[in-house]
């Protein structure tokens, strides 16, 4: 026996027309794609990495660029890790960052073992 209920005839698409089942399957991919958690994709290069630590409002973005610029393969030439260590140097003087971001930037700059970073 099959279950006519209201309720169960609203949770299933079945009855829609062809048209609004294709309309409503591109509106969820594209709400999925366009939501807040796709959008903080970071990248895998120094670049990118220093491009969220100058542009990125959220704090927690801002960390997580920091502490992936300590890894030693985002880094294509030795002046892109000069320019991410005057930025990190920068960051700190600014005195803007949480203290846990300042604590990560510190560990950044001590993976990185650049003189210029040797005052901070």
């Amino acid at each position: 026996m099959e279950d006519t209920s209201a309720t169960r005839r609203n949770r299933s698409l079945r009855g829609w027309p062809v048209p609004a089942r294709i309309a409503f399957a591109i509106l969820t991919v594209t709400f999925a794609t366009l939501s807040e958690g796709c959008s903080q994709y970071m990248g895998t290069t120094s670049a990118s990495f220093l491009r969220k630590v100058r542009e990125a409002d959220d704090p927690n973005v801002r960390y997580l660029a920091y502490a992936k610029l300590a890894n030693p393969s985002c880094y294509e030439s030795p002046e892109q890790k000069a320019e991410a260590v005057r930025t990190l140097v920068g960051s700190l003087e600014k005195r803007n960052e949480p203290v846990a971001s300042r604590a990560v930037i510190l560990q950044t700059l001590g993976a990185l073992r650049d003189s210029q970073a040797r005052d901070v």
